[in-house]
């Protein structure tokens, strides 16, 4: 999952409270397949301004990368 640096803070958050009142996390397979499914049920592009990385765009982004040295 890619979420950019701007958006992560939320990952800073203290849930210990959250924990101490009952607050269960699911495994993090279990998230991740119901995240694609999710994401999956968008449609193949995903929706409008979502941060789904495409396979054209990957290879973009990498031999971009590559070229840089």
């Amino acid at each position: 999952l890619w979420i950019p640096a701007a958006e992560a803070g939320f990952a800073a958050a203290d849930i210990s409270r959250a924990l101490a009142a009952g607050l269960r996390l699911r495994p993090v397979a279990e998230t991740l397949r119901s995240t694609l499914t999710w994401e999956q049920s968008l449609g193949a592009e995903g929706r409008a301004g979502s941060p789904v990385l495409t396979f054209e765009r990957e290879a973009e982004l990498l031999a971009r990368w590559r070229a840089r040295g």
